[in-house]
C-alpha cells in the first residue's frame, strides 16, 4: 500500500472516532441523603442533673464521712469520700431496637431458708452440751418422768422435767459421756456411788472446738434412747428465730415438709432418723405441712401454731403416736436459747408484778409473749448499745411502761443479766406502774465451789433470808442438821455471791429472824464452777409465792480432772489456809511519830476553771451497721440538753420523721417506722437529730448511720456442721 493510502486510512479512522464522541455532558443521577434529627433534650436533662449533683457535693461528703465513722464504707478507697465522676453522654443510635419486657412467672418456686451468721461465738475454743427431755410413753409400761443428767459421771442437772431443756454446759473438746438416770434424792457424784445409780440411757458424743450438741431424750418404742443433734454454732440475728426439725418417728412415711401454705419447701423425702435445718425464719406462728412424696398436694398431717420465738432455737421433734392418738405423728416443740457472740449481752426477764398479771414485752424488735407472774423468759441477746423495752398487759391494751436497757461497756458483755419487772408507785411525771431492775450474774469463777446469791423481789415483804441444807448420800437429812444461811436481802435488793461445796441441797426462804417458811424449791444439784441466782417473786395465784433458780446461759464447770487440776488445788489450799489462820491483832513494836511535811502539800492538781465538764451528746441507732433493718429503727440518745425539742431527718431531707422533747436527764428514745422512699432504697442511710435548733439555742446536731435490708436478696441454705 502506498504512503498516501496509509495517511488517508488514518485520517478516516480519526474522523470516525471524533464522530462517535458526543461533546454534550449528561445530567448527574439523583442522590438521596437521609438526615435524622436528634433531640438534645436528654443531653440537656443530663447536664442539669450533673449540675445539681455537683451542687450537692458538700452534703454528700458529710454523709459519706458519717457512714465511714459508723463502719459503712461506700467505696474501697482510702478516704471516706468518693470522687465525683461525670456521666458520659449516651450514644444516639439511628435505628432503635425494641427489647421485650420480662414478665413475672406465676409458678411458685420453692426457696430454702437461710441461716444467718451475725458474729462469732464468745468462746470458740470449748464445746457445749445441753440436754432436752422429749420423753413420750411409747414403749409398753413406759412412764415419762423427770431425769437427772450426768456428764462424764458427774451430775450437772437434777430433775429435768418433760419438755424442759438445760442450759449449755461448757466442756473440753474431744469426747464426753452423757448419762440419763432416774431422779435420785441424794448421791452428789455418780462415780462415788456407782452402784446406787441406775442408768436409763448413756451415749458417747464427739465434740469439736466451738461445736454445740443437743442430746434429745426420746422413746421410739424400744425404750429410752439418746439422740445427739449438731447445732449451728452461729447466733440468731434480730427479728428471727431458728427452727430444727428432727424426725424420730419410724411409723411416719417419707414426707415433704412445707411451710407458708405450701409455698416454701423446707425439705423433700424426710425419713426417720434425719434432721433438717437449722433454718432462720421471721418470728411468729407457722403451720408446717407434712405432704405425701408421691403426690405433694396430698396432706398427711398439719402441725398447727408452731411458734418461733425471737433469737431462740425451737426444736420440733417428730415422735411416735400414743395408743389413744389418731394422728399420723406426735411431736414435741421445745424452745431454748442459742449461742451468743462477744458483742451481745444476754438478758433474761422475770415477771414480779402481780398487779399487771401476765404481760407482753417488746424488747427492741423482739417480742416476749404471755410472761406470767413468777415466770422467767428464755434468754434474749441484746446489743451493747442497748434497746428499748415496752411493757403491756397480755389481755390487750396500749403500752403501760417504757424502759431502756443499756448501753453497756464492752466488759459487761461477759456476764448475763437478769431484768426483773417490779411494781412501782406512779408519779405525775412518770405514770408507769412497773419498772425494770437489772442484776448481773458476775460471780468470780471457782474451780471447786458453786456460787449462790439471793434476790428479794416479793413486794410488801419484810427482809427475807435464803437457807440451804445438804442432803446425805441416802437423800435423808438428820433432824439435828442446821440450815445454812446464804444471805439476807431487803426488797428489790440482792445479797453478794456466797460459795458452797457442790452437792444436792434443800433450799428455802424464811422471814428473817424466824422459822416462817415463805417458799421452797425441790432439792437442786449445784456443780463446781456453777452460778445460781435464787429469786423470790409473787406466784401466779393471789397470795402465793414463787422461788426461781436461774443459771447463766453457759455454765462454766469442769468435767475433766475436776478437783485434781492445778487451779482447783490452788484454790482449795488457799481456802484451807484462810480457814486455819488464827485470829491475830496487830501490836505496835515501836513508838511512831509523825514526819514533818511541807505546808501546804504540793500537788499536781490543775487550777480550777469556769469551763463545765459536760460529756458530749451521743446518738445510737438499733439495729446498728452492719446489721440491717426491715422497716423500723430505734433511736436512743444521751447527754443532750434536758427538756428541749428535737427533730429527726434522714439523708439530709427536709421531711421530719420524728420530733419530741428530751427527758429531764438529757436522754431520749424513739422508734421510727421508715417510709416507702427509704425502704425502696436499700443500703446505707444517715439519720440526723438536732436538739434545741433555734436562734441562740444549743443546736446540738448528731448523726448516725443505719442500713436498710434489700428485699431482693434470695436466701440460701447453710451447710450442716
Amino acid at each position: 500500500m502506498s504512503l498516501k493510502a496509509k495517511y488517508s486510512l488514518l485520517l478516516l479512522l480519526v474522523m470516525v472516532i471524533v464522530a462517535a464522541c458526543d461533546t454534550t455532558i449528561p445530567p448527574a443521577p439523583p442522590v438521596t441523603v437521609w438526615i435524622t434529627a436528634v433531640s438534645d433534650e436528654e443531653l440537656l436533662q443530663q447536664s442539669v442533673e450533673e449540675a445539681l449533683t455537683g451542687t450537692a457535693q458538700g452534703n454528700a461528703r458529710l454523709t459519706e464521712t458519717v457512714l465511714a465513722q459508723g463502719g459503712v464504707t461506700l467505696t474501697p478507697s482510702r478516704t471516706p469520700t468518693s470522687t465525683y465522676t461525670p456521666t458520659l453522654a449516651p450514644t444516639v443510635f439511628l435505628t432503635a431496637t425494641r427489647t421485650p419486657t420480662p414478665t413475672r412467672t406465676p409458678t411458685a418456686t420453692f426457696v430454702p431458708l437461710v441461716t444467718n451468721t451475725p458474729g462469732s461465738l464468745t468462746d470458740a475454743s470449748n464445746s457445749y452440751i445441753r440436754v432436752m427431755n422429749a420423753w413420750r410413753a411409747v414403749s409398753p409400761g413406759s412412764t415419762p418422768l423427770p431425769v437427772d443428767v450426768y456428764i462424764n459421771d458427774k451430775r450437772v442437772a437434777r430433775s429435768v422435767s418433760i419438755d424442759a431443756i438445760t442450759n449449755y454446759f461448757q466442756v473440753t473438746p474431744g469426747t464426753a459421756r452423757v448419762t440419763i438416770t432416774a431422779v435420785d434424792a441424794g448421791i452428789a457424784q455418780a462415780d462415788a456411788n456407782a452402784a446406787a445409780v441406775t442408768s436409763l440411757a448413756s451415749t458417747i458424743v464427739s465434740l469439736e472446738p466451738g461445736g454445740i450438741q443437743t442430746i434429745i431424750v426420746n422413746d421410739i418404742g424400744a425404750g429410752i434412747d439418746l439422740k445427739a443433734i449438731h447445732e449451728d454454732p452461729n447466733p440468731v440475728s434480730i427479728d428471727t428465730g431458728r427452727i430444727i426439725i428432727v424426725q424420730l418417728n419410724p411409723g411416719l412415711p417419707t414426707v415433704n415438709v412445707n411451710m407458708l401454705a405450701g409455698t416454701l419447701r423446707l425439705t423433700a423425702n424426710l425419713r426417720s432418723g434425719q434432721m433438717i435445718g437449722p433454718y432462720d425464719v421471721p418470728t411468729g406462728e407457722y403451720d408446717i405441712n407434712l405432704n405425701d412424696v408421691g403426690a405433694d398436694n396430698v396432706l398427711i398431717q398439719e402441725l398447727s401454731d408452731i411458734r418461733i420465738g425471737a433469737q431462740s432455737t425451737s426444736m420440733l421433734v417428730l415422735l411416735p403416736v400414743l395408743a389413744a392418738e389418731t394422728d399420723v405423728t406426735g411431736y414435741r416443740l421445745i424452745t431454748g436459747q442459742t449461742a451468743r457472740v462477744s458483742s451481745d449481752v444476754v438478758v433474761r426477764f422475770v415477771n414480779a408484778s402481780s398487779a399487771i398479771g401476765s404481760m407482753n414485752l417488746q424488747v427492741g424488735t423482739s417480742s416476749i409473749i404471755n410472761l406470767g407472774v413468777g415466770s422467767a423468759s428464755s434468754v434474749l441477746p441484746v446489743g451493747l448499745l442497748g434497746t428499748t423495752v415496752n411493757v403491756s398487759s397480755s389481755s390487750g391494751g396500749s403500752v403501760i411502761a417504757r424502759s431502756n436497757l443499756g448501753p453497756w461497756q464492752a466488759g459487761e458483755a461477759s456476764s448475763d443479766k437478769i431484768a426483773i419487772v417490779v411494781p412501782r408507785t406512779p408519779t405525775a411525771s412518770d405514770p408507769a406502774p412497773v419498772g425494770i431492775q437489772i442484776f448481773a450474774q458476775d460471780a468470780q469463777p471457782s474451780a471447786i465451789n458453786a456460787s449462790l446469791r439471793f434476790i428479794h423481789a416479793l413486794p410488801g415483804a419484810a427482809p427475807l433470808t435464803l437457807q440451804i441444807r445438804a442432803l446425805g448420800s441416802a437423800g435423808v437429812v438428820p433432824t439435828e442438821t442446821p440450815w445454812g444461811v446464804v444471805g439476807q436481802a431487803e426488797y428489790a435488793a440482792a445479797t453478794t455471791y456466797l460459795r458452797r461445796t457442790p452437792d444436792v441441797y434443800q433450799i428455802r426462804v424464811v422471814q428473817s429472824g424466824t422459822d416462817l417458811v415463805i417458799a421452797t424449791l425441790p432439792p437442786q444439784q449445784l456443780i463446781a464452777g456453777g452460778i445460781y441466782d435464787f429469786i423470790i417473786t409473787p406466784g401466779a395465784q393471789t397470795g402465793t409465792t414463787q422461788l426461781l433458780m436461774l443459771e447463766p446461759s453457759i455454765q462454766i464447770a469442769r468435767f475433766d480432772g475436776g478437783a485434781d487440776s492445778a487451779t482447783a488445788v490452788y484454790e482449795a489450799v488457799g481456802a484451807t489456809l484462810t480457814a486455819l489462820a488464827p485470829g491475830t491483832t496487830a501490836t505496835a513494836t515501836r513508838q511512831v511519830t509523825p514526819t514533818e511535811t511541807r505546808t501546804p502539800v504540793p500537788t499536781n492538781t490543775p487550777y480550777p476553771t469556769n469551763t463545765p465538764d459536760v460529756p458530749p451528746p451521743q446518738l445510737f441507732v438499733n439495729p446498728a451497721p452492719p446489721n440491717t433493718t426491715v422497716n423500723t429503727i430505734t433511736v436512743v440518745g444521751q447527754n443532750f440538753v434536758p427538756d428541749k425539742n428535737y427533730i429527726i431527718n434522714i439523708d439530709g431531707g427536709g421531711f421530719v420523721y420524728a420530733n419530741g422533747r428530751t427527758n429531764s436527764d438529757g436522754t431520749l428514745s424513739v422508734s421510727i417506722t421508715l417510709s416507702g422512699e427509704i425502704l425502696d432504697a436499700p443500703g446505707p442511710h444517715v439519720l440526723r437529730i438536732c436538739v434545741d435548733c433555734t436562734f441562740r439555742g444549743a443546736n446540738q446536731e448528731q448523726y448516725a448511720p443505719f442500713v436498710v435490708a434489700s428485699p431482693l436478696v434470695t436466701p440460701t441454705a447453710t451447710l450442716q456442721p
